[in-house]
């Protein structure tokens, strides 16, 4: 009860908190809350949120009557309460949303206070002045009452604002039960509710939707303290500060020849298809500015954009910030997504919001839960973007090709999947086909892309690494056998010869003699060095052998970090920007570097995975290849495991047909690939293998499918 409080007199921002000392305190103990303010932003219901769910959970209810100038978020929570109030099914879907009434005020301010105003738990009027009366509302006064019938009067100048909050305020404190502030406690108390029944000789009062009617609802709108055109002038050698007059969306770059032509093809193609473009051209600015495009044609749009990983979400929201375009990222790390994206829905479709943008993991992207708010999505306006999208061929992500999605642009330097054509079926049915391509060659040759020189470093299995990689490969033969001899097992027969595939896979990667020539490399790239030390180097390693890469790293002193997924968000930015600087030295990665993460300044990549799939390599290739001051070309060291001598032919074919369309494909484009040629075809020579020296991944990859091999 209000007697329990131990009340001032006399509340000032210079001495107390307000919020936490006198409104919060007094709306606990509250079941009326009566308030004649000249301004309210839902951000005051933020600040409050505790003494607001107290106050509700008594019963109770506050009523304010405010001037009629709302910024544009809280006019959209007034029409949303207003439409739900007529619409039972929009009243359950905000209500929903709720976990209880203070969390939600923090965390989904708009959509809370909208379910209030509909639940009846606030009310508003607004004051208007009457015919022949100047002047606006801007009273400041707060009644407070219990279910005892004491109340508590405060008069002072503070808006119920967050800005409010920040100024130097104070308040009068006058208490019902005290007999010398009874007078002014029931003067305040009386003219509140006069003012509420439209008694008040200077002002009318309307509900929202009369208000609106009659048009008094208007905007509030801050003045600038300063001339833009000043600050713009000020600031116009900085490249860091950009100005913008509006907060619509807008494309702020100028975007390359090559980009345009990729959106024309896109809007050619019914606004679908895939963009197959060499890593580090651009492709995520090309597919925002694609969106901006459609939205200013549109004039609504809903954009779904699906990355492949959890780092990507933030790289994304900063590119597209870069647009004005806002954006809720849903993962399992943010618990609030769906009641998020519940509300943005809703705002989408009554008109609250005209372009809606939303980032998923792909994962996210395609459970059922993520699936079942994508069908309320208006198909109308519905436009998705998968980043990398080959990864959505797999079976288990294909939920996440929206099949309401009227508007679908894939991303990916290498939309054919690895080892799968019904998946790269799947996805080129979905977006109706590639529609751009912008090959590595031609961005290089355009001076897009930087040159580079690719050097072939041959290492030999060791002799137990062999034998092991003999017997594997006899399993693989006898599994591949067994499908043929028992297509009723086909499911568990395939499990197993994958798990083989794989197994051979990581023994290549982790072959030993690796370390040593890495250490070796290491030594060698110092000596070269002007200055005895290395800079701008990113090293990949095979899954499970980072640590020890690092340990060697550092013994060779260079300053050294790892980039691997356990490195946060956060981190990593500081990590890449340290590392730009030249403070770290090199890089240790696994996969985490192979998609989204721009490093242009690296110099120098070297390759320990020796992985087979084109995604992988092609993108890592990519990593070096972005312009940067001071870089005429950058430098790939890739090391490709060999038989040791007296290996036999047909193991030894194996082994070198495997790591050879690599070799092609990277050393067909370098600057120096009639050198690279001379280090490996020796070896070719060797075991009679010459033919396959031009033989790129698919290729191989193609006639291996036909004549059934590995």
């Amino acid at each position: 009860m209000l007697k329990s409080l131990d009340l001032s007199p006399v509340y000032d921002s210079a001495e107390r908190n307000l919020i936490k000392e006198l409104f919060i305190p007094l709306l606990k103990s509250s079941n009326e809350y009566w308030r004649g303010v000249g301004y309210f932003s839902s951000g005051w219901l933020k600040l409050t949120a505790a003494g607001i769910e107290k106050l509700a959970a008594s019963g109770g209810t506050a009523r304010f009557v405010t001037s009629p100038l709302l910024s544009s978020e809280d006019i959209s929570a007034f029409r949303l309460a207003a439409e739900a109030q007529k619409n039972q099914v929009l009243y359950n879907v905000l209500k929903r949303s709720l976990y209880d009434i203070s969390t939600s005020l923090e965390s989904d301010t708009l959509n809370t206070l909208a379910w209030m105003l509909a639940d009846g738990i606030i009310e508003f009027k607004f004051a208007i002045p009457r015919i022949g009366v100047e002047g606006d509302y801007h009273d400041k006064v707060g009644v407070f009452a219990d279910i005892y019938n004491d109340f508590v009067a405060i008069h002072g100048s503070f808006n119920d604002t967050y800005k409010g909050s920040l100024n130097g305020e104070a308040f009068s404190v006058f208490k019902s039960w005290d007999t010398g502030q009874n007078v002014f406690a029931q003067k305040h108390f009386s003219r509140l509710k006069e003012l509420w029944k439209n008694g008040n000789s200077q002002f009318e009062v309307f509900h929202f939707e009369e208000a609106l009617k009659r048009d008094f609802v208007n905007m509030r709108i801050s003045a600038r303290p300063y001339s833009i055109d000043k600050l713009q002038e000020s600031n116009s050698t900085n490249p860091f500060i950009t100005l913008s007059n509006t907060n619509e969306p807008r494309n702020p770059f100028e975007l390359k020849p090559y980009q345009k032509d990729a959106l024309q093809a896109w809007f050619n193609n019914n606004y679908s298809g895939i963009f197959e473009m060499a890593t580090g051209t651009g492709k995520t600015i090309t597919s925002i500015a694609a969106a901006i495009e459609l939205f200013n044609k549109q004039g609504k749009l809903f954009l779904v954009i699906i990355v492949p990983f959890l780092h990507l979400l933030e790289q994304w929201k900063d590119n597209c910030s870069k647009f004005n375009i806002d954006v809720l990222c849903c993962s399992g790390n943010n618990p609030d997504w769906p009641s998020k994206l519940k509300s943005k829905i809703v705002s989408f479709k009554i008109g609250s919001i005209q372009l809606a943008c939303v980032a998923v993991v792909k994962d996210t992207a395609a459970e059922d839960k993520f699936r079942k708010y994508a069908e309320e999505i208006p198909g109308a306006y519905f436009m998705m973007i998968a980043d990398e999208t080959h990864y959505l061929g797999a079976k288990y992500l294909r939920n996440a090709l929206f099949p309401k999605a009227n508007f679908r642009l894939g991303l990916s330097a290498t939309p054919n999947r690895w080892m799968d054509e019904e998946g790269t079926d799947v996805l080129k049915n979905y977006y109706r086909d590639v529609v751009y391509q912008f090959s590595l060659e031609t961005a290089i040759s355009q001076k897009f892309l930087t040159e580079y020189e690719y050097y072939p470093i041959l290492v030999e299995f060791t002799q137990d690494e062999l034998a092991e990689y003999t017997y594997i490969t006899g399993e693989i033969l006898k599994l591949i056998c067994q499908k043929e001899s028992f297509p009723e097992d086909i499911v568990e027969i395939q499990k197993d010869l994958d798990r083989a595939l794989r197994e051979r896979a990581i023994l290549i990667g982790k072959a030993e003699n690796k370390f040593v020539a890495y250490k070796q490399l290491l030594i060698e790239l110092k000596k070269q060095s002007e200055t005895g030390r290395l800079s701008h180097l990113l090293t990949f390693c095979a899954p499970g052998t980072h640590k020890e890469i690092l340990k060697i790293t550092s013994r060779e002193d260079v300053r050294c970090h790892e980039f691997v997924h356990e490195v946060s968000y956060k981190n990593r930015k500081a990590v890449l920007e340290a590392f730009t600087l030249g403070h770290i030295e090199a890089l240790i990665s696994i996969k985490c570097m192979d998609e989204g993460v721009d490093i242009p300044a690296t110099k120098t990549a070297i390759l320990l995975a020796s992985t087979t799939n084109p995604k992988e390599f092609i993108q890592r290739r990519g990593r070096v290849l972005r312009t940067f001051q001071g870089k005429p070309f950058a430098v790939i060291y890739d090391f490709i495991v060999i038989p040791p001598e007296g290996t036999d032919n047909e193991i030894a074919s194996s082994i070198i047909r495997r790591e050879l369309p690599r070799f092609a494909e990277f050393s067909d484009i370098a600057k120096n690939k009639y050198f690279s040629r001379k280090i490996i075809l020796p070896i070719l020579e060797k075991y009679n293998l010459q033919a396959f020296i031009d033989e790129k991944p698919w290729s191989i990859y193609k006639k291996d499918i036909e004549n059934s091999e590995v």
